[in-house]
C-alpha cells in the first residue's frame, strides 16, 4: 500500500516534469522559428544581389538538368517492374494481416516448441540431425517472414511495432548462433545461452491474444520498477557479501570430516550464501556455522548471529516483499438465471416441493458428513478389515440415499435436453460423477478397481451449496473460483517461462547432475559392503557407481520440475551445487569446476520465485479485494463510510461501576489512576526480564533468586487482583480481568507445584505446564497502550473472516488426506526415508499433519519422491506374492504439486489477503475517521453516562467532545466557538428534556466528519441516507433510524438550533463590548452617525478574530454561555441556565453569520447589521417550550443605494426584519 502510494507520488511527479518539459520545448520551438523567420527576411534582403546574379549563371545548368531528369522519370514511370514493386507490396501487406497467415506463423512456432522440448539425456545420433535440420529449416521460415513484412510494411513502420522488432531480435540471434557454431568459435555453454533465444518465439503467440498480451504489456510496464529494485537488491547483497569476508573468510573449516559449501571464503562464494539466505533456505544452518566458526554458542560468540539475523530480515521480510508490491500496483490497474422447472405433473410438483424442503436439504448435508466421515474412517492398509466391512455397507446406505436425490432431482428438472436442466449446472455434474463411481464401485471389486473410490471423496464439496447461507464462506469460496479464472493467463506466462528456462537447463546440465546414492563413504571408489534389513550374517558387496540425481535435467518435463523445486526454494542449494560441480556427461563431479553457471539459478529465482509466482499472490489479493467490494459497487458510501455508519448503528455505551461505599471508593481511584497502570507495567516488564535471563546449567544461587523473584511478581500481581476484586463489582465482565485472574491462579498453583510436588515425572510435566502461566503476563502488555490496543483490535477484527478461509482450507485439507491414504497408505514405514514414524498416509490425522507441513513447504519434494512407485509395501497390507515393492504411485507428481500450489500459492494467501484489506487502515491518513477511532467516543461517553442510559445532558456535549481527539472529537486546544459552529452543523436531535443519546451523537459524528449527505437539500438527503442503510443492513429497527436521522417535522428542536442561538447572543455581546471600549478610548463626536455596512465590515471582522476570543471570554460575566472544563469525570458541569427565547431574541441586535452552512445549506452572510427587532408579530413569535431557534436564510429585502438597508432572518418560528440606518 505504501509502495502503491510512493509510486503514485512519483509518477504524478514525473508526469509534471514531463509537461513543463513540453512546455518549454514548445516555447523554445516557437522561439526558434520565429527567428528563422526574422533570419530569412534578413538573408533575402541582403542576399538579393547575389542570388540574380547566380541565376544568371545557373540558369542554364538548371535548365539542362532538369530536361535531362524529367526524361529519366518518364522513362521508370513506363517501365514495369515499378507496377510489379507495387503490386507485390500491396498483395505483401494484404497476406501477413490474413488470418491463415497467423495461423501458419503459429504452426511453425509450435514445430520450433516441439523441437527444442524432444531434446533429452542419452537421444539417438538421427534425433540429433533431425533437430539440427529442423532449426535450420525453421530459422530460414521465420528470416522469411521477417524480410516479407520489412518489404510489405517498410522498414520505418516495421520497426515501430515493439513485436515487430521482437521477432527481428530472435531471428538476429538465431542466425548469429547459426554462424558461430558452424564456424566454432564459441564454446558449448555459448551455445546454450544463444539457442536460449529461440525459445523466446514462444511468445510470438500473445501478440493477437488480447489478454494475455495486456498482462505481458503489464508485467513489462513493471520492468523499470523491478530494474531498480534489482539494482538494489545487487548493492545490498555486494554489501552483506563483502562483510561476511570480513567476518567469517575461511572460518568455516572448524569440521575436518565435512566440507561446507555455504562460506565466505571468496567473493562469488559469498554471494551465493547471502543469495541463499536470502531465500531463507537452510539460513539458518549457515547461521549456526558461523556461530561455530567463533568457538560454539557462548554469550560473545552469540553476537555474529545478528548479522544473519539483519540480512535475513532486510533481504526476506522487506526487499522481497517489494516484488510483491510492485505485482500488486501493476495488477491493480487493470448472473444465474434461475429456470422455473415445467410442472407437467403432479408427480413433479411433488418431487419439487420434497427436495426443496429445508428437512431434505438438511438431511443430505447430513449424510454427506457422514459419508465424509467413513471415507476418512477406512484402513487403508488392511482393505478387509471388519472396520472396512462396516463402512462398506454404510457406504451402501450413503451411495443409495444421493442415487435418490439425483433420481429426484432429474424428475424435477429433466436430464439434459433443456436449458435449466440437472446436467446443465456444473455442482450436479460432479453430484453425477461421485454417484456413478461409487455405483460402478460396487460392481468391480478388483484391488485395480476400487481406487475409484477415491473420487467419491468429491462429495465433501456439496456442501458449498448449502453453505451460501453463511456469506463469508460464499465470499471466500467466490473469490477462489474467480482467482483461479483469472490466474490462467499468468500460470501460461509462467509456465512458458518454465519451459524456457527447463530447455536452457537440458542444454546445459543433461547427463551431468550425478550424485553418489551412499551419503556416508568418503571415498567414491572401488566397492563397498552393505546388510540388506540389517542382517550382519548376509553381508552384500556392492560397487560405487554414479546415479543420477532424482531432481536432474535429462528432459524437458524432469527440468521443469526441478526448477519447480527450485522456485519454492526447497533443497535449491543442494540442486545448484551439483550443477555447478558438473563435469562432463557420464563422469563424476568436480568441486566448483563451473561457478559461473550459478548465475542461471540465481536469474531463474530472480524472474520466476521473486516476480512471477508473487504474481499469484497479487492476483488473489485483488480478486479478493474486488469481490468483496463486488455487492457494494453501486452503493454510494465507500467501505470506510459503511463500516464507520454500521458501528454507529450498532454500538452500546460502556456501564461504569463507581462505588460509592468511601472505602471501596479508594480502591477504585487507585487502580484507576496513571500510576498504578505505570507501576503495573514496570512490573510486568520485569517479571519478562526474569524468565528472559534463565538459561541452561544455571547456578543454583541464581535459580533461588529466580524462584524468590517469580513469588515476589505472584504476590504483587495477587494484590492487584484482590484490590480489584474490592473495588469493582463486576471484576470478571471485562476479558483483562478474567484472564489477570487466570494468570494468577495459574501462577500461584505454579508455586505451589513446584514446591509440594515430588520429583517424578509427572511432577515434572505439570510443573512445565504451569510456568506457562509466567510467560502469560507478558500478554498484559497488549491491554497498556491505546496504539497496541488498536492493533489488537484490528486483528481480532481479521479473525471475524479467518474462521471462513480456515474452513475452506479444512475441506481442502480433507480431500487430500483421504485421497493420500488410499494411494500412499500401504507405503512401508522406514526411519531411513521421508516416509516414516512422523510422516505418513496410514491415518487420516497423520496424513493432515503430513498435508501441513507440505502446505509449508518443508521438505515437500522428498515426500513426493518417497510416494513413487517401486516402494516397499507395508508387511501388513493386502497384496499379492511378489509386489512387496508395488506400493506407491506416479499420481505423486500430480498430488503433490496440486496441493503445493493451491495451498502456498492461493489458499493460504487469502489470510494475506484478508488481514491486508483489515489493517489498511496503519497507511492510511490518520486525519480520516476510521472505524478505530469510534472506541475513544465509547470510552469518554461512559465518563458522562457511567450508568450507560445511552443519554446525557445537551450541555455536557462541548466539553466531552473536546476531551475526544481529532478526526472524531474537537480535541482540548479547540475554542468554545468553533466546538459550537461544529455542533450546529452537526445538529443532533434534542430531546424534551434536554439530553442527546449515544447513538444519534456517534451517528452525527461520523456523519459531519465523512460528509455524508450532508450537500444539498437536508431533507432530501436524510431520505436518501435512510434507504441507503434499510438496503444494507435490512434488519436494523426503524426507531433506531428514526432516532439517528429525525423524520422532518417543523417543530423539531436540535442541538445545532440551541447552540445558533447561543452563538447569536455571545456574538451580539463581544460586539458590544469592543463598541463600548471604542466609545470610551476614541470619544468621537456623536453627530457623525452611523457608519453604513461596508465601513463597518473591517471592524465585524476583528471582532471574529479568534485571537482575542479568549480575552474576551475572560471579561464576560456571570451570565457567561459556556464553562470552560468540566469540573470531574462522574459530575455534570455547571451551566448557565439558557435565557428564554423571547428575551434571546430581543437581546440580539447584532448577527453574524458565517458559520451555519454545513448544517442547514445557509449561504453565508459577510456581515449582517441589525440594531433593532422589528416587525415580530405574535403569531411569530416563539413558544415558551422552545429551545433555540436556528436561523436557515439570510437575503437583502432590497439592495439599493438608499441609506436604510433591510435584512430578513427566518428560524423555524421566527422572522427578524433588522434594518440598518446610514
Amino acid at each position: 500500500i505504501e509502495f502503491s502510494k510512493e509510486r503514485e507520488k512519483a509518477v504524478a511527479r514525473g508526469e509534471l516534469q514531463k509537461a513543463q518539459e513540453s512546455k518549454q520545448m514548445e516555447e523554445d520551438m516557437i522561439g526558434y522559428m520565429d527567428w528563422l523567420i526574422e533570419a530569412e527576411d534578413v538573408d533575402e534582403e541582403g542576399n538579393k544581389r547575389k542570388t540574380q546574379l547566380h541565376n544568371r549563371e545557373s540558369k542554364i545548368f538548371i535548365s539542362f538538368f532538369f530536361l535531362f531528369l524529367s526524361f529519366f522519370l518518364s522513362f521508370l514511370k513506363r517501365h514495369w517492374l515499378c507496377q510489379l514493386n507495387h503490386t507485390m507490396r500491396k498483395n505483401c501487406r494484404v497476406a501477413v494481416k490474413t488470418t491463415n497467415f497467423y495461423w501458419l506463423v503459429l504452426l511453425l512456432v509450435f514445430l520450433n516448441t516441439v523441437a527444442s522440448a524432444s531434446e533429452h539425456y542419452g537421444q539417438p545420433k538421427w534425433l540429433t540431425e533431425m533437430q539440427e535440420r529442423a532449426n535450420k529449416i525453421l530459422l530460414l521460415l521465420f528470416t522469411l517472414e521477417m524480410l516479407m513484412k520489412m518489404y510489405a510494411f517498410g522498414l520505418q513502420i516495421y520497426f515501430m511495432a515493439l513485436f515487430n522488432r521482437f521477432d527481428c531480435f530472435v531471428v538476429c540471434g538465431g542466425i548469429l548462433e547459426l554462424l558461430l557454431v558452424e564456424l566454432e568459435v564459441i564454446p558449448p555453454i555459448g551455445i546454450a545461452v544463444l539457442r536460449c533465444i529461440r525459445l523466446l518465439r514462444i511468445f510470438k503467440m500473445t501478440r493477437h491474444w488480447a489478454a494475455l498480451s495486456d498482462l505481458v504489456n503489464s508485467l513489462l510496464n513493471s520492468m523499470k520498477a523491478i530494474c531498480s529494485l534489482l539494482l538494489l537488491l545487487f548493492l545490498f547483497l555486494i554489501i552483506f557479501a563483502l562483510l561476511g569476508m570480513q567476518l567469517f573468510g575461511g572460518k568455516f573449516n572448524f569440521d575436518e570430516t565435512q566440507m561446507k559449501r555455504s562460506t565466505f571464503d571468496s567473493f562469488p562464494q559469498a554471494l551465493l550464501t547471502c543469495f541463499q539466505i536470502l531465500t531463507g533456505e537452510d539460513w539458518n544452518a549457515v547461521m549456526y556455522d558461523g556461530i561455530m566458526a567463533y568457538g560454539g554458542p557462548v554469550f560473545p560468540n552469540m553476537v555474529v548471529c545478528v548479522y544473519f539475523v539483519i540480512l535475513f530480515v532486510c533481504g526476506n521480510y522487506i526487499l522481497l516483499n517489494v516484488f510483491l508490491a510492485i505485482a500488486v500496483d501493476n495488477l491493480a490497474g487493470g448472473g444465474v438465471c434461475l429456470i422455473r422447472p415445467f410442472v407437467l405433473s403432479s408427480l413433479r410438483v411433488a418431487c419439487h416441493s420434497f427436495i426443496h424442503h429445508p428437512y431434505f436439504t438438511n438431511f443430505i448435508l447430513v449424510f454427506i458428513i457422514l459419508s465424509s466421515i467413513s471415507l476418512a474412517a477406512e484402513d487403508p492398509i488392511k482393505s478387509h478389515s471388519f472396520r472396512n466391512i462396516v463402512l462398506g455397507y454404510a457406504d451402501y446406505v450413503f451411495t443409495s440415499v444421493f442415487t435418490v436425490e439425483i433420481v429426484l432431482k432429474m424428475t424435477v428438472y429433466g436430464a439434459f435436453l433443456h436449458e435449466g436442466s440437472f446436467c446443465r449446472n456444473a455442482f450436479n455434474l460432479l453430484d453425477l460423477l461421485v454417484v456413478s463411481v461409487s455405483l460402478t464401485s460396487f460392481f468391480l471389486h478388483s484391488s485395480a478397481i476400487s481406487v475409484v473410490k477415491i473420487l467419491r471423496v468429491l462429495r465433501v464439496l456439496r456442501p458449498l451449496r448449502a453453505i451460501n447461507r453463511a456469506k463469508g464462506l460464499k465470499n471466500v469460496v467466490q473469490c477462489v473460483f474467480v482467482a483461479i479464472r483469472t490466474i490462467g493467463n499468468i500460470l501460461i506466462v509462467t509456465t512458458l517461462l518454465q519451459f524456457m528456462f527447463a530447455c536452457i537447463g537440458v542444454q546445459l546440465f543433461k547427463g551431468v547432475c550425478l550424485t553418489f546414492p551412499d551419503m556416508f563413504p568418503s571415498d567414491f571408489r572401488g566397492t563397498f559392503v552393505v546388510y540388506k534389513d540389517g542382517d550382519m550374517d548376509h553381508p552384500m558387496v556392492k560397487e560405487r557407481i554414479w546415479e543420477n540425481s532424482d531432481f536432474n535435467f535429462d528432459n524437458v518435463p524432469m527440468g521443469m520440475l526441478a526448477l519447480f523445486t527450485v522456485s519454492t526454494f526447497e533443497g535449491w542449494p543442494l540442486l545448484l551445487y551439483r550443477a555447478v560441480d558438473a563435469n562432463a556427461i557420464n563422469r563424476g563431479p568436480i568441486y566448483n569446476y563451473r561457478v559461473e553457471i550459478s548465475i542461471f539459478f540465481v536469474i531463474y529465482i530472480i524472474i520466476i520465485a521473486f516476480f512471477m509466482m508473487n504474481i499469484f499472490v497479487g492476483f488473489v489479493i485483488i480478486t479478493f479485494r474486488e469481490q468483496g467490494e463486488a455487492e457494494f459497487k453501486n452503493c454510494e458510501l465507500n467501505k470506510n463510510q459503511r463500516q464507520c455508519v454500521y458501528y454507529a448503528l450498532k454500538a452500546q455505551p460502556i456501564k461504569i461501576y463507581i462505588p460509592k461505599n468511601p472505602s471501596q471508593l479508594k480502591f477504585w481511584r487507585i487502580i484507576n489512576s496513571s500510576q498504578f497502570e505505570y507501576i503495573m507495567f514496570v512490573l510486568i516488564l520485569g517479571n519478562t526480564l526474569t524468565l528472559a535471563v534463565q538459561h541452561y546449567e544455571q547456578s543454583k544461587l541464581f535459580t533461588s533468586i529466580m524462584d524468590i523473584l517469580n513469588m515476589i511478581f505472584t504476590v504483587v500481581f495477587t494484590i492487584e487482583m484482590i484490590i480489584k476484586l474490592m473495588a469493582l463489582r463486576h471484576y470478571f465482565i471485562d476479558p483483562w480481568n478474567s484472564f489477570d485472574a487466570l494468570i494468577v491462579v495459574g501462577s500461584v498453583l505454579d508455586i505451589a507445584v513446584s514446591e509440594f510436588s515430588g520429583k517424578g515425572e509427572s511432577g515434572k510435566v505439570s510443573i512445565t505446564f504451569f510456568r506457562l502461566f509466567r510467560v502469560l503476563r507478558l500478554v498484559k502488555l497488549l491491554s497498556k497502550g491505546e496504539g497496541i490496543r488498536t492493533l489488537l483490535w484490528t486483528f481480532v477484527k481479521s479473525l471475524q473472516a479467518l474462521p471462513y478461509v480456515g474452513l475452506l482450507i479444512a475441506m481442502i485439507f480433507f480431500i487430500y488426506a483421504v485421497i493420500g491414504m488410499q494411494t500412499f497408505g500401504k507405503v512401508a514405514i522406514d526411519d531411513n526415508t521421508e516416509i516414516n514414524r512422523n510422516c505418513n498416509f496410514q491415518t487420516f490425522f497423520m496424513a493432515v499433519l503430513v498435508l501441513f507441513r507440505c502446505a509449508t513447504g518443508e521438505q515437500w519434494q522428498e515426500i513426493m519422491l518417497a510416494a513413487l512407485p517401486g516402494r516397499r509395501c507395508d508387511p501388513e497390507a493386502d497384496i499379492e506374492p511378489g509386489e512387496e515393492y508395488s506400493c506407491g504411485s506416479n499420481l505423486s507428481y500430480i498430488y503433490f504439486i496440486s496441493f503445493f500450489m493451491l495451498c502456498a500459492y492461493l489458499i493460504i494467501n487469502l489470510f494475506i489477503a484478508v488481514i491486508m484489506d483489515n489493517f489498511e487502515y496503519l497507511t492510511r491518513d490518520w486525519t480520516v475517521l476510521g472505524t478505530h477511532h469510534l472506541d475513544e467516543f465509547k470510552r469518554v461517553w461512559s465518563d458522562y453516562d457511567p450508568e450507560a442510559t445511552g443519554r446525557i445532558k445537551h450541555i455536557d456535549l462541548v466539553t466531552m467532545l473536546r476531551r475526544i481527539q481529532p478526526p472524531l472529537g474537537f480535541g482540548k486546544l479547540c475554542p468554545h466557538r468553533v466546538c459550537c459552529r461544529r455542533l450546529v452543523a452537526m445538529n443532533v436531535p434534542l430531546h424534551h428534556d434536554g439530553t442527546v443519546t449515544f447513538n444519534a451523537t456517534l451517528f452525527a459524528l461520523v456523519r459531519t466528519s465523512l460528509k455524508i449527505k450532508t450537500e444539498g437539500a437536508i431533507d432530501q438527503q436524510n431520505e436518501e441516507l435512510k434507504l441507503i442503510i434499510k438496503k444494507l443492513w435490512k434488519r436494523t429497527k426503524p426507531k433506531l433510524i428514526d432516532e439517528v436521522i429525525p423524520p422532518p417535522r417543523g417543530d423539531e428542536v436540535t442541538c445545532g438550533k440551541f447552540y445558533a442561538s447561543f452563538l447569536i447572543q455571545d456574538y451580539f455581546k463581544k460586539f458590544r463590548k469592543r463598541k463600548e471600549r471604542e466609545r470610551k478610548s476614541k470619544k468621537k463626536d456623536k453627530a457623525q452617525g452611523l457608519r453604513s455596512l461596508q465601513d463597518l465590515a473591517p471592524e465585524m471582522r476583528l471582532a471574529m478574530d479568534l485571537e482575542d476570543e479568549d480575552a474576551l471570554d475572560g471579561e464576560m460575566t456571570g451570565d457567561e454561555v459556556f464553562t470552560s472544563e468540566a469540573t470531574s469525570a462522574n459530575t455534570t458541569p455547571a451551566a448557565t441556565p439558557m435565557p428564554p427565547i423571547e428575551t434571546l431574541v430581543e437581546q440580539t441586535s447584532v448577527f453574524v453569520e458565517p458559520f451555519l452552512k454545513p448544517a442547514n445549506g445557509i449561504e453565508a452572510a459577510d456581515h449582517v447589521i441589525t440594531e433593532q427587532v422589528t416587525g415580530l408579530s405574535d403569531a411569530e413569535k416563539p413558544g415558551s417550550e422552545l429551545a433555540g431557534v436556528s436561523v436557515v436564510s439570510v437575503q437583502p429585502l432590497r439592495s439599493d443605494p438608499l441609506p436604510v438597508q433591510r435584512y430578513v432572518c427566518s428560524a423555524s418560528h421566527v422572522t427578524l426584519n433588522v434594518q440598518s440606518v446610514n
